[in-house]
């Protein structure tokens, strides 16, 4: 999960501006919001100091744009905050006379990357806007949006697309649609995670057995390409590069984490399979979230934080896919960081005529949430926290065992697609762009 930068500096410039605005006339009556910060679909509450008229209907604006008001009691107005609002002064007008709030609504938005049906697709506030058609089999894995001037919008998405001149995947990545190609389709590629820092854009993912990433299109290799490894997530901070991913030795598997392309985290040597599949640093401290299955066992979700291994769980057949962490204050002051880890987690089985499937979970501080029930098959890719929300994404199968791309907000499902298709949702991000 990454949140989007300059945020800080965009508010406090944005504000001084209104209130300097705003003082420069008398409004009719003051105005309040129930809360500060909000995403597409929140509810609101507007107060007004002074009960409204009954005779006309008021209507309300976030900026330039209407939300639809759910009802009007006295001095209070619920709304809920459109698809489309933009951080702004929240103004209610009724017969001609506009009230403003002094300081903006800011206004949330939530970028989800994923596929359907083969297509490459991102979802903002619900909305879809397709990468690529259905010509080739493409996958998306990760999604980034920055805003350099505070006025354009670039989001880009990490994947892969099928070549079939040549029966390759093709790392690449998108920006505003537009295709990025890392790799000419030789052999297998994929690109996992996408970093843009200033003006250089990092990509994680493998070519061929090759564990490497890209920085602005040039390949830096991780591992020699002996044995099949590859890349899942990268950090940049400062001038330090933190990849994390698998490497295969001799027969045994590693979950590892590279820091400028050593080594400072590694889990033992497995047999099958060993992920490390989410990245987080704190300025001092380096976490990763993974999996991985010991000796022919079922799958084992596991943390790591400064290289020293934790089981998250083994409940029969658990994995970690996301990361992410939050500052937290202390009340005697002072700070600690909670641990975000989203996956799945519970054994597939038959147990009187019912079979129970793994469901799509995230852990707060090694304690589960379950997101769905063990009746349909699910997963979790990603999570991200903002204002006080938690919002996970994935899939889940219905009835008939077609995945449906899904994300959950605060436990809630919400569907991104309508379950004719299979499709999946793999990383979120939010952004007040």
């Amino acid at each position: 999960m990454k949140v989007s930068g300059y945020v800080c500096l965009w508010l406090c410039l944005f504000c001084s501006a209104c209130k300097t605005e705003q003082q420069s006339s008398v409004p009719q009556q003051a105005l309040s919001l129930s809360k500060s910060e909000a995403a597409a679909g929140d509810t609101i509450t507007v107060t007004l100091t002074n009960e409204l008229a009954e005779s006309t209907k008021p209507s309300v604006k976030i900026g330039n744009k209407n939300a639809q008001i759910l009802s009007v009691q006295k001095n209070l107005i619920k709304i809920i905050v459109p698809k489309d609002a933009e951080t702004g002064n929240v103004s209610v007008t009724q017969d001609g006379i506009s009230t403003l709030t002094l300081t903006p609504l800011v206004v949330y938005n939530v970028y989800i990357a994923g596929t359907e049906a083969g297509i490459v697709k991102y979802w903002k506030n619900g909305v879809a806007t397709s990468l690529t058609s259905n010509n080739n089999p493409a996958q998306a894995f990760d999604i980034e949006v920055v805003s350099p001037n505070r006025v354009l919008t670039d989001v880009y998405v990490a994947g892969y697309e099928y070549n079939a001149a040549t029966g390759r995947g093709v790392a690449k990545y998108w920006k505003n649609g537009v295709a990025t190609f890392l790799t000419n389709g030789t052999q297998n590629a994929e690109a996992h995670d996408i970093e843009v820092v200033g003006s250089d854009i990092y990509v994680a993912g493998y070519e061929g057995y090759t564990a490497k990433y890209w920085k602005n299109g040039i390949a830096v290799n991780i591992t020699n390409g002996t044995y099949p490894s590859s890349l899942q997530k990268i950090l940049v901070s400062g001038t330090d590069v933190y990849v994390a991913g698998s490497e295969r030795i001799a027969g045994k598997v590693f979950a590892r984490i590279w820091k400028n392309g050593v080594v400072i985290s590694s889990s033992q040597g497995w047999d099958d399979y060993a992920f490390v599949t989410g990245l987080a640093f704190d300025g001092t401290n380096v976490y990763g979230g993974g999996f991985g299955e010991p000796n022919n066992k079922q799958s084992t979700a596991l943390q790591w934080k400064n290289g020293v291994e934790t089981v998250t769980s083994n409940n029969g057949y658990s994995q970690i896919w996301g990361l992410s962490i939050v500052r937290q204050p202390l009340a005697g002051g002072g700070y600690y960081y909670d641990t975000y880890a989203v996956g799945e987690d519970g054994l597939s089985f038959l147990d009187d005529d019912y079979y129970h499937k793994r469901k799509a979970t995230y852990w707060l501080n090694g304690v589960p949430t379950y997101l769905t029930d063990s009746y349909n098959e699910a997963t979790a890719y990603d999570i991200a926290i903002y204002s006080g929300n938690v919002v996970a994404v994935g899939y889940e199968e219905n009835a008939t065992d077609i995945s449906i791309a899904k994300y959950w907000k605060n436990g809630t499902a919400y569907s991104l697609t309508d379950g004719t298709k299979s499709a999946e949702a793999r990383a979120v991000t939010v952004s007040i762009y």
